[in-house]
């Protein structure tokens, strides 16, 4: 889904600060990077701009936190760590060495007036070292030494990155990766090691986190939200859910797939839904429902006694000339779901998603994802049905799959 303002100045702060740090960056520079109106900054941070720079920080530090986790997922601490640093590396070379860390910008600053921003920069490093201490663990090292190696690791990489801005070359990256994976090859079990690892660090940049990810693609997710405007409504509270139907959904059900889009585009608490009329006059959101269903498409709603319409969840297929907001392939579809408000925290998306997966694995796909705002409440949901992030886009959003056949 689109990215709203407060996403946009809180992205653009955090790509700011990369260049030019948390003092070199004012409330003009961000409003302009972002194309925001300048009446909004009070608006959205009405802390000012320590709440502002807390934020990228946060953001900052899931974006990267989110690299590291996908790069050691499947390869362990020692190839996991070396294709986390090819992904700096790829960072670093984009900008020509001009942007660097946003956490450490932040970080190195006297922030006298803004204590918070660096305990945010800690939060940030504390989580980056819990994570590669963590697979450091599970690779067989104690607790002590593996905590000890994280930190290690995570300080000398933020060193070394300030050098490459200031030589305007990566091999100070790849001098220090190169001992940084001698320490982490001698901590973990020999079995687990390649002894080219080091090797890794100094592959071209193309060789980054995803590099064999699974072929899933991103969904659009309409996520739990109120149902609002002229859209289909559920016509009173959810009443008793123990006798909830879960049925097909036909082409009949059109206009109230259109409603669950309609309202996932502000899913926030307070924010007021668009018109569901809106829907097919955006193309970027009546892609998802119109011409429903066409060929090998399928969806479920969930319907009261009454025949009450809940919630609904589908998927839907695309091509790379008219990709979905998470294209990766035209054989995985992008899974969309939607429950209304008086529903919500009854189980109703649940039944909907496990209808919807069954049926997957029916039909013998390689899988389904979606993608989800990173502080949206519905994640919690979707990582209990064994979704798993695998990357995030930049502006708040994370992509989960869901592997069909594991």
């Amino acid at each position: 889904m689109a990215v709203d303002t407060r996403g946009r100045m809180v992205l653009s702060a955090m790509q700011l600060f990369r260049r030019h740090g948390y003092s070199g960056t004012g409330f003009r520079e961000v409003v302009n990077h972002s194309s925001s109106p300048r009446g909004s900054i009070y608006h959205h941070f009405p802390g000012g701009k320590a709440q502002l720079g807390v934020e990228a920080v946060m953001l900052a530090r899931d974006f990267v936190g989110l690299a590291l986790e996908e790069a050691l997922r499947g390869r362990g601490p020692v190839e996991g760590f070396a294709a986390f640093l090819a992904w700096w590396i790829e960072f670093l070379e984009a900008d020509d060495f001009e942007a660097g860390c946003p956490v450490l910008a932040v970080a190195v600053e006297s922030q006298l007036k803004a204590p918070q921003l660096l305990a945010a920069a800690a939060s940030a490093f504390e989580g980056w070292e819990a994570t590669l201490a963590r697979a450091l663990r599970e690779a067989g090292v104690d607790p002590r030494p593996a905590g000890e190696l994280a930190t290690l690791c995570v300080a000398a990489v933020e060193g070394a990155m300030v050098m490459c801005r200031a030589t305007h070359d990566r091999e100070p990256l790849v001098r220090v990766g190169a001992q940084l994976m001698a320490a982490l090859q001698a901590a973990v079990a020999p079995a687990d090691v390649t002894a080219d690892a080091p090797a890794v660090v100094a592959a071209d940049a193309a060789a980054v986190v995803a590099a064999d990810a699974p072929a899933v693609v991103a969904a659009v997710v309409a996520a739990d939200a109120s149902a609002g405007g002229d859209g289909p409504r559920a016509g009173g509270t959810a009443g008793d859910l123990s006798v909830l139907t879960i049925r097909a959904a036909t082409a009949d059900d059109a206009g109230f797939l259109a409603g669950m889009v309609a309202v996932a585009v502000d899913w926030r608490p307070g924010s007021s839904p668009r018109p569901v009329a809106s829907v097919a006059g955006e193309p970027a959101l009546a892609r998802y429902v119109s011409d429903w269903p066409r060929h090998g498409e399928a969806g479920f709603v969930g319907i009261t006694e009454d025949r009450r319409p809940l919630g609904a969840a589908w998927w839907r297929f695309f091509t790379p000339l008219d990709p979905g907001y998470g294209f990766v392939d035209p054989a995985i579809p992008e899974v969309s779901v939607g429950v209304v408000s008086e529903a919500r925290g009854h189980g109703v998306g649940t039944r909907l998603l496990q209808a919807l997966i069954d049926e997957g694995r029916r039909r013998a796909l390689p899988g389904l994802s979606l993608s989800v705002e990173c502080d949206n409440p519905a994640r919690a949901l979707y990582e209990r049905l064994g979704f798993t992030v695998v990357g995030l886009d930049g502006a708040g959003s994370v992509t989960m799959v869901l592997n069909l056949h594991p």
